[in-house]
């Protein structure tokens, strides 16, 4: 059996060693990865408490072991206001501790192959999963309360989809036996190009949401000065509503994004941003907030945001087209706009993660029109990717000539 020690000190196994050893590093995996980010929230809340003075620390401790929960999607409900929107930061980061504590088990166990691999992931997720909906049943109260089948469901995902790539990683199926293979092996060469051109789709149209975004709030960075200022916090309480939005930053990154595909997002009920126009009701004070346009029509130069899905297309029909030697005109198109309408949709799929409940009444529905998005960003990617495939083909005719 592996103990703790073994676990956290990298040592390698030896071959003498059980077959359920995997197993059994993954189930103690679990468990250091659920106490690593409970510690985080945990303390963060009881320092929060100490320095303000407010509350109990009882009452700390839940709070940050709500704040995790609800980084997995858990969700809040508190008298008639129910929060449903994951705080996509505090989700990367919980994450980010489950890949490196999965990826120390892969080093650690030895996995061997894909059946290995499979199964650790199963018992890291299952372990993960029961321990997240154990702490929401404890954390539960009369005032505060949290889903635990979100909980349950939520925290398998996280568990599953970041432990498993780093299990898989660690365990060499993500690339070929040899240095240098190419990533997925077992994926046919022109998939593999596809894939890798559409997920170029995706981080360019994320990336230009981030920074519409963070242009516009920089835009109107004095109204989200002058409202943090008016909503007089002290020092504690401003420190810890500084951490909360910047945990919501990328979700307002892929609220950006869908106002840059067109569609836009409501933010209230009866509201729509996009670049068609912006209406909006009262917003609550919250200086984050001061990113979103103004009420009417909008600018001139709005509606030129729509070619971003064109110009991702473009840019990840250049990248799946870089294996072919001299493509043909229609083998380039037909890649190209492949590439584009499947990177397309799934970078608009994407914009419903960032939304969610926030509040009461009209503050239930907050978030993109996924589907809207996920159809348009499919299309004028496509459109833009089997435009730019053949003339990418023909450039690299004549640059190899």
């Amino acid at each position: 059996m592996v103990t703790m020690t073994d676990l956290l000190s990298g040592t390698a196994p030896t071959t003498e060693e059980s077959p359920f050893r995997p197993t059994t590093a993954a189930a103690l995996g679990a468990v250091v990865a659920v106490v690593l980010g409970l510690t985080i929230c945990i303390g963060t809340a009881v320092v929060g408490w100490v320095a303000g003075g407010r509350g109990s620390l009882p009452g700390a401790v839940r709070a940050g072991a709500d704040a995790w929960l609800l980084g997995h999607g858990a969700g809040l409900q508190t008298g008639s206001v129910h929060i449903t929107v994951v705080p996509l930061g505090l989700l990367l980061i919980l994450g980010a501790i489950v890949w490196k504590v999965a990826g120390h088990v892969a080093r650690t166990a030895a996995l061997d192959g894909g059946r290995s691999v499979l199964a650790a992931t199963a018992t890291m997720a299952g372990c993960y999963a029961a321990l997240a909906t154990l702490v929401a049943v404890l954390a539960a109260t009369e005032q505060v309360s949290v889903s635990a089948l979100r909980a349950l469901v939520g925290s398998l995902l996280v568990a599953a989809v970041f432990g498993g790539a780093a299990l898989a990683r660690g365990a060499g199926l993500a690339r070929g036996a040899g240095e240098g293979s190419p990533p997925l092996p077992g994926l046919p060469g022109h998939l593999r190009a596809v894939l890798r051109g559409a997920g170029a789709v995706v981080v360019a149209l994320v990336g230009a949401g981030a920074l519409l975004t963070t242009a516009s709030l920089l835009a109107d960075f004095a109204q989200a000065a002058t409202v943090a200022e008016s909503l007089d916090t002290g020092v504690v309480g401003g420190s810890v509503f500084t951490l909360v939005q910047a945990l919501l930053l990328p979700n307002a990154a892929l609220l950006g994004l869908s106002y840059l595909i067109g569609p836009g997002f409501a933010f209230g009920t009866g509201t729509l941003v996009a670049p068609a126009g912006v209406t909006l009701g009262q917003v609550p004070a919250v200086p984050l907030l001061a990113a979103l346009p103004a009420a009417g029509a909008t600018p001139w130069w709005a509606m030129g945001l729509l070619g971003a899905p064109v110009l991702a297309g473009a840019l990840g029909a250049a990248i799946s087209l870089r294996p072919l030697p001299s493509p043909s005109v229609v083998v380039a198109a037909l890649r190209g706009g492949l590439t584009g309408m499947v990177g397309g949709a799934a970078a608009g799929l994407l914009t419903g993660l960032g939304g969610g409940a926030v509040g009461p009444g009209r503050m239930a529905d907050v978030g993109a029109l996924v589907w809207e998005c996920a159809g348009v960003a499919a299309v004028g990617a496509a459109i833009g990717g089997a435009l730019a495939g053949p003339c990418v083909g023909l450039v690299r005719r004549r640059w190899s000539r």
